[in-house]
């Protein structure tokens, strides 16, 4: 299975410098430590356009899985990713996650119907059990640690 990770273009800076986030980090590392083949696109420098990016990288790398994450003040550059991914490829699964997710959840899936799911808190655990759970057609709703679209609606599976 191949996952890309994007990282959305930075609102906020420290000393002139973007702040890079750790947390996504720390995801990929988890993810690559099992096994999966994962890929990166840092939107903080990155010169093509999201679409562009987002597009290429899903037919070089045939990736089926999509997802990133932020702060609530850049909710704007997670769903530009997320519409992006779902517009190339409409049966992508995509998931987000940061601080957003994690202190907002439903405002979060709402915010963004293009999401699939949602990692709320420490996602270096939750994201392996729910790529897990995709991959192995295993049952999402055992998967704590995420918020996701069901036909009952929107459930939320805390730790």
């Amino acid at each position: 299975m191949n996952i890309l990770l994007c990282m959305p273009k930075a609102n906020y800076n420290w000393n002139e410098w973007p702040v890079l986030p750790a947390g996504i980090a720390y995801v990929s590392s988890s993810l690559k430590a099992v096994g999966y083949n994962v890929y990166t696109l840092n939107f903080i420098t990155e010169k093509r356009t999201v679409q562009e990016a987002v597009s290429q990288m899903i037919v070089d790398h045939d990736i089926s899985i999509i997802g990133c994450g932020d702060l609530v003040v850049n909710y704007l550059g997670i769903k530009s990713i997320l519409d992006a991914a779902k517009e190339i490829e409409p049966e992508i699964i995509t998931f987000m996650g940061g601080g957003f997710v994690t202190f907002s959840p439903i405002e979060a899936m709402t915010l963004i119907p293009s999401a699939d799911y949602g990692i709320i808190g420490e996602g270096e655990i939750t994201a392996n059990e729910l790529m897990y759970a995709i991959m192995n057609m295993g049952d999402i709703s055992k998967v704590d640690g995420i918020i996701y679209r069901s036909e009952n609606g929107i459930i939320i599976k805390k730790r």
